[in-house]
């Protein structure tokens, strides 16, 4: 009987190791995913504080990154486009009537000069 209770006495110390061998393990692995997840929370919070730096410098640069941001650009260069169009168009117009009020006026010459034509021939 002394012996038996020496194995089981033996068995048992030996589970009590693997069981204190197994409990470090878990507080080892428990630690190192505690300190994951610390690493990863400054990793995203430094992300977070690049990101905010990216904006502040977008922001003063006038660089939008966002899609509704960019749609936002692309009307504002469309609505300058336009704007320069009208300025064209209207130049363009302004050089139409110049042009015709110079058409009149070389007609208008032509005119004297084909009654002085004939004044001087007759």
């Amino acid at each position: 009987m002394i012996r038996v209770s020496k194995e089981v006495l033996a068995e048992r110390n030996s589970l009590k190791d693997q069981l204190s061998e197994a409990n470090r393990k878990i507080a080892d692995l428990e630690n190192m995913a505690r300190a994951f997840q610390a690493q990863e929370h400054g990793k995203k919070e430094e992300d977070d504080g690049k990101d905010k730096e990216i904006e502040r410098l977008e922001g003063e640069l006038g660089i939008k990154n966002s899609l509704t941001d960019q749609q936002s650009v692309g009307e504002k260069v469309i609505k300058l486009f336009e704007h320069r169009i009208e300025a064209k168009d209207e130049k363009i117009r302004q050089l139409e009537d110049e042009l015709a009020m110079k058409a009149e006026e070389n007609q208008r010459l032509k005119s004297q000069q084909d009654q002085s034509y004939e004044h001087y021939t007759c």
